[in-house]
């Protein structure tokens, strides 16, 4: 799937960005998550140019924490009552 991201993107002089999405339950646990990111990663740091991309995550959301982990991903902070954050460094 090919997406024209640039149509959707405003794109200043900026070196970071914070990604979120957001998956119909139905869709849950097949990978969805998983491969925007490994898809998004690239175009950000490749052809916008970037240098950090952050996620927030609510700690109970183990599965969208686990998604930004497996591309990369490092988790900077938890809180048992808030979010945690997670950045990947080009």
């Amino acid at each position: 799937m090919s997406l024209p991201l640039s149509k959707y993107l405003t794109i200043k002089s900026v070196a970071m960005a914070e990604i979120g999405y957001r998956v119909n339950q139905r869709y849950w646990h097949q990978g969805i998550a998983t491969e925007i990111i490994r898809t998004l990663i690239p175009y950000l740091f490749d052809y916008i140019g970037l240098s950090r991309i952050q996620a927030t995550v609510m700690p109970q959301n183990i599965f969208s924490a686990r998604a930004l982990l497996k591309n990369g991903f490092t988790k900077k902070a938890s809180s048992a009552r808030g979010p945690f954050g997670a950045a990947k460094v080009s």
